[in-house]
């Protein structure tokens, strides 16, 4: 409950981003005014990797990205920020973040996770308006598709053919997975087999959760939902 008060109120959450996220050297920043764009989503729903293809492909953008947080979705919509929010399906985001935080999750811990994703896409649905949705699966399944998007949210044009953008995401893979092979299973940002096996196992304890019904049909409402 406390958690949720500090990701879900912007005065708290700036309070515990200075206190704690930069004093620790977090790398992301605020959203702050002038930005070009916001970019968010539950933990691992592609928002590393996104993050850096963008960068890659609009170098000097000014942005902030994945705070996973209603508040920080609060502050740049407050300052009227261009915003865009990632969703995956529940039972893989959530199972995926337990990889990477605690292997030995409890009941409880699996459901504030699942509560958590329900939580903050309900914010999201609140501002469906005023901020662009985008799907996990795009981004897998058509990644120039998502691309040219964001470019569109950013009302800006790639000035690629769609053949050097092919070449562009290709060529950001490569170098994303010789950066990666540095990386901990646990840590990294793209699929392996290790993570796979451990969701497999640990799927049945998500769907299990009390809060999975509500949070599936979230999602399904607003993948239906996306343009």
């Amino acid at each position: 409950m406390i958690r949720n008060f500090f990701l879900s109120k912007p005065i708290a959450f700036k309070l515990y981003f200075y206190l704690v996220r930069a004093f620790r050297g977090d790398k992301v920043r605020l959203p702050a005014k002038g930005d070009q764009l916001y970019f968010d989503g539950y933990p691992r729903s592609g928002n590393t990797y996104d993050v850096g293809l963008i960068s890659d492909l609009v170098p000097g953008l000014v942005w902030a990205h994945h705070l996973h947080s209603e508040a920080a979705l609060k502050i740049a919509l407050k300052l009227g920020i261009k915003t865009v929010v990632i969703i995956r399906n529940p039972l893989q985001a959530v199972s995926s973040f337990i990889y990477t935080k605690n292997k030995a999750a409890t009941t409880e811990e699996i459901e504030a996770l699942v509560q958590r994703y329900t939580k903050y896409y309900s914010f999201v649905k609140e501002k469906m308006n005023d901020l662009t949705l985008l799907s996990f699966e795009s981004l897998t399944n058509n990644t120039a598709g998502f691309v040219t998007q964001v470019f569109s949210v950013l009302e800006l044009e790639s000035g690629l053919s769609q053949q050097q953008l092919n070449n562009s995401i290709l060529n950001y893979r490569h170098r994303m997975k010789l950066a990666e092979k540095n990386k901990t299973t646990e840590s990294s940002s793209l699929p392996n087999k290790e993570r796979d096996i451990f969701k497999g196992k640990i799927e049945d304890e998500v769907l299990n959760s009390k809060s999975f019904e509500a949070a599936s049909g979230l999602f399904n409402e607003l993948t239906s939902r996306i343009i």
